[in-house]
């Protein structure tokens, strides 16, 4: 016999087989489907009582286990009275039926089938209901349900029938459905589903159940008879639908809701009817192929949290097929996984509501394609995230309003400037922590926003390196570029910049000092910039800090004669270079010096994590402007247990100090000389640009005793924070400077400073207190004319004296309550320079003064300041003491008595001359009546 021959006779044998069933099984109990007790032979022969390839089953009202590779010709599952029949195949079992599986109905009661367990089954065709419209049939309304959950793998050959025959008089309907839950269908065939006028709907194929799971049907006829509109219609809108068929040409979509839609054959699907759409929290999948939209109000609708995955499929690439968001606020995600080569990005980053593009619609862009993107127009997109080492090309840019995340052990290349970390009122983008193998190739651009209500300075960089390009005037000066909306206006009194000539690139101000300064590590000084296209903003290897007082974009705050307009504008800043990434360390930080350091990456930073490093331990406090403090802006100072020097700055955190990407802050060594690491690790989500920096509230977490003072200044009918200092009391603290505490450094308006010898603090370490002990305030830049504000308060005090205010120009003193409520002492600076300066002092007493203590009388103190070595008057104002004995004391910031004398007034004044070997600093001077053994205070500086 030829081979042909045997083909052929082997072909005849098996659809003999397949055809014409030797023995009809029904179940008669729930079992296993290989026990000889799960069934009866209704019909025909049979050898050992199990069902076999070419036999008939039929399962009424029992719950059949397949746990063993099975077969048979067909299965009918008729249920039963308040029963179901159940076909249950276990994990990697599989069911083959050669025939059909029916769902049968019934005239008596409603028909309930579930296939479940995690194996697979095989079949010809799927039929729930009769196959054809029989309107003799049922006599009243019955359902019929075929329930699939969990089976891993469903394959028809043929087709998925389901039909609703209809009776006319009286009105029944065979109600035929599938429930689709879960698992895998893999349809051959087509959609047979069949409703006879004026059948219900919401039968036939479903997938919005109301326990609906992860279901999945793959469609491979080319021509599926899927329906999208009326009875027959499925439902698709809780599942998975793919179709994949090796069939070319046009295919038009069926007009309906879609949970996840795949597209995975070489052919163009058309959308023709706008109501198709992709339900909230669905997915996209172009695999393969071709999305045409008929027109712009019938593309494809997106609800909200959706996405588009793209991998060899296409958008095509025009208007009309942008994708169509159902609502103006909807978010959804686009992802291109992994092709050949690199993806060209279309329109589907682009959504439109009413035809109108809507550019912040974009919330993930996902690059899982390892041969890259190409990139040719503006994109705008919440995140970026490089999953895979990639890169990123073309003419375009993408935008990234939040964050650039980066995969470990993965790279990202980029042609020059292609990515721009965008920042705006409401957010600032930044760059995730880097793996240690993960790496960023390439420019990019960097934004910091400003919000300019008032005129102020702050300390800013650039969180970038590199060695072209880097110039001050090349990046926040738009290298000459004037849009009236971005970089910032750089003035000098030598300005000569002029359109068409960049000269030293500063505006020409009429007697100004400069708006833009550096400082020399080194020297610790600082020094004006006053050429813009030589000063390099970045260095080769790391970023550098400015003192900035930025008010106009670019070329928008003068008139180019010399004038200047008062009202400020909000800008944003634009720098361009490599990104800085890793470990960044700096070294030779001094305890005599501050250094100035640039927040070095496009994040923000924790810098209590920072601090709380090993080999950061010699340094303990940092720096920084507050530009919403005063006027101009205000330096604080922060150090771990005690906080902030004014804390009613807006810095304030929880738990942590948090500097933002473009900020730049100033440390100094406890030690002799240190070193500061800034880890990858230090990096945070914190981002606020506000005043570039997180608002919220600190608290003390130490055991010290806490003394805060605050400055305000009344401007119109408010009193606005305008500085502040802090005192941390505790045993073993030190009464001396050293380098526990922090200096002051000199605010461009008001400040406030404890006056410790000849050293201005804004945090001050002390020991615990004892009578007698006093502090001393020196309030400098005050303007005359101007009422200001005192207030004063404790936290985690436990001394149990008294502290009270004195007024050394008034000659009044006040008491302060310690119980962490809030003090608040109102005064005015007049013409007289006693009203500022080192005007009040803060005494600790163990026991409550007395009331001639309160009343103490005035007197005046002049020349103050006083040179060393020579004389100073005491004046009197009260008539009382124009003639007496008076004892006068003075002593040092710290309480030590340095010169005693005993004066004999006899015209209300008398000169004292400084025998002693004074220093330079603050000093008081006590005066006690020796008859009324009353005393004032008042204070002297001695330059």
């Amino acid at each position: 016999m030829n081979s042909l021959l045997k083909i052929l006779v082997c072909c005849t044998i098996l659809f003999s087989c397949h055809s014409h069933a030797q023995g009809v099984f029904t179940t008669q109990a729930s079992g296993n489907w290989d026990s000889p007790s799960t069934w009866t032979l209704s019909s025909g022969a049979d050898s050992d009582g199990i069902p076999d390839d070419d036999d008939d089953v039929i399962i009424g009202n029992h719950n059949i286990a397949i746990n063993v590779n099975a077969f048979c010709n067909s299965i009918r599952c008729i249920g039963a009275l308040s029963g179901s029949s159940i076909i249950n195949v276990k994990n990697g079992i599989k069911l083959m039926v050669y025939n059909d599986i029916i769902v049968e109905p019934n005239d008596n009661y409603d028909v309930n089938v579930f296939i479940d367990g995690i194996g697979e089954i095989e079949t010809n065709n799927l039929q729930v209901g009769l196959s054809f419209i029989d309107n003799t049939f049922p006599n009243t309304t019955r359902l019929t349900t075929l329930n699939i959950s969990n089976i891993s793998y469903l394959k028809i050959n043929g087709n998925l029938i389901s039909t609703t025959p209809v009776n006319t008089n009286p009105v029944a309907y065979n109600e035929s459905r599938i429930r689709h839950r879960s698992g895998t269908i893999d349809l051959y065939g087509i959609f047979d589903i069949q409703v006879g006028n004026p059948g219900p709907s919401g039968l036939g194929y479903r997938t919005d159940n109301s326990s609906q799971g992860d279901s999945y049907i793959i469609i491979r006829n080319g021509v599926p008879n899927i329906s999208g509109t009326g009875q027959t219609a499925p439902t698709f809108s809780g599942g998975t639908i793919e179709f994949n068929t090796t069939a070319t040409g046009t295919y038009i979509l069926p007009v309906l809701v879609y949970k996840n839609l795949i597209l995975n054959s070489n052919r163009t699907f058309r959308t023709t009817n706008a109501i198709m759409k992709i339900n909230e929290n669905g997915k996209l999948y172009l695999t393969k192929g071709t999305l045409f939209a008929q027109s712009a109000g019938a593309a494809l609708g997106f609800d909200n949290n959706t996405e588009i995955i793209i991998s060899s499929g296409v958008i095509t690439n025009a208007d009309q097929h942008r994708p169509r968001l159902t609502n103006i606020n909807n978010k959804i995600d686009v992802t291109y996984n992994e092709k050949s080569t690199a993806i060209t990005t279309g329109k589907e980053l682009i959504p439109v509501f009413n035809n109108i593009p809507v550019s912040s619609a974009l919330r993930n862009l996902n690059i899982n394609n390892s041969n890259g993107i190409i990139v040719n127009n503006l994109i705008q997109t919440e995140n970026l995230n490089a999953n895979i080492t990639t890169g990123i090309s073309g003419s375009g840019n993408i935008k990234i309003s939040n964050t650039l995340n980066i995969q470990d052990n993965t790279q990202l290349s980029m042609t020059d400037n292609i990515l721009t970390l965008s920042s705006t009122s409401e957010n600032t983008a930044r760059i995730n922590q880097l793996s240690t193998t993960s790496e960023i190739f390439g420019n990019i651009k960097v934004e910091r926003y400003l919000p300019n209500n008032k005129r102020q300075w702050r300390l800013l960089t650039a969180p970038l390196k590199g060695n072209s390009n880097n110039s001050v005037y090349y990046n926040w000066q738009n290298n000459g570029i004037d849009d009236g909306f971005t970089g910032a206006e750089i003035w000098g009194p030598d300005g000569n910049w002029d359109f068409g000539f960049d000269g030293n690139g500063l505006v020409l101000i009429n007697n100004s000092s400069y708006n833009l300064r550096k400082f020399n590590n080194n020297s610790g000084t600082w020094s004006n910039v006053t050429n813009t296209i030589n000063e390099n903003l970045f260095e080769e290897t790391l970023n550098k800090g400015f003192l900035f007082f930025v008010t106009h974009p670019f070329l928008s705050g003068t008139d180019f004669s010399g004038g200047f307009y008062s009202d400020p504008l909000s800008t944003t800043l634009i720098a361009s270079g490599q990104l800085i990434t890793g470990n960044v360390n700096y070294s030779n930080i001094l305890n005599n010096k501050f250094y100035l350091i640039g927040n070095p990456y496009a994040s923000p930073i924790d810098f209590e994590e920072v601090l709380a490093e090993p080999e950061n331990s010699g340094i303990d406090k940092v720096w920084f402007i507050d530009p919403t403090i005063g006027t101009l802006g205000s330096y604080v100072t922060w150090q771990e247990g005690v906080g902030f020097s004014n804390v009613n700055s807006s810095f304030n955190g929880n738990s942590s100090l948090v500097f933002q990407s473009g900020e730049a802050f100033f440390v100094r060594a406890t030690t002799t000389t240190s070193t500061l690491t800034i880890k990858e690790a230090h990096k945070t989500d914190g981002v606020t640009n506000t005043t570039l920096n997180r608002n919220t509230n600190q608290s003390n977490t130490t055991n010290y005793e806490l003394f805060r003072i605050l400055l305000e200044k009344q401007i119109e009918n408010n009193f606005v924070n305008a500085d502040g200092c802090v005192v941390a009391f505790y045993t073993g603290g030190n009464n001396e400077v050293d380098s526990a505490d922090g200096n002051k450094l000199s605010n461009p308006g008001e400040n406030i400073a404890l006056v410790n010898s000849t050293s201005l603090l804004s945090i001050e370490h002390r020991n615990s207190i004892e009578t007698n002990d006093f502090l001393t305030l020196r309030i400098s830049n005050a303007t005359v004319g101007t009422n200001y504000k005192l207030k004063l308060y404790t936290e985690n005090f436990e001394f149990d004296g008294y502290a009270y205010l004195q007024d050394l120009f008034l000659g009044s003193t006040t008491e302060i309550p310690l119980d962490g409520s809030v003090f608040e002492y109102e005064y005015q600076i007049t013409e007289n320079t006693a009203s500022t300066g080192s005007r009040f002092k803060i005494l600790f007493q163990n026991t409550a003064l007395s009331n001639s203590e309160f009343t103490a009388s005035d007197f005046m103190l002049y020349p103050n300041p006083v040179n060393a070595n020579e004389s100073f008057t005491i004046k009197f104002h009260s008539k009382a003491n124009e003639v007496g004995s008076f004892d006068c004391k003075i002593y040092n910031a710290l309480g030590q008595l340095i010169q005693n004398n005993h004066l004999d007034v006899v015209n209300g004044s008398i000169t004292i001359p400084l025998i002693s070997n004074f220093k330079s600093g603050a000093y008081f001077v006590e005066i006690l009546n020796t008859l009324t053994q009353t005393k004032t205070t008042k204070s002297l500086i001695i330059e």
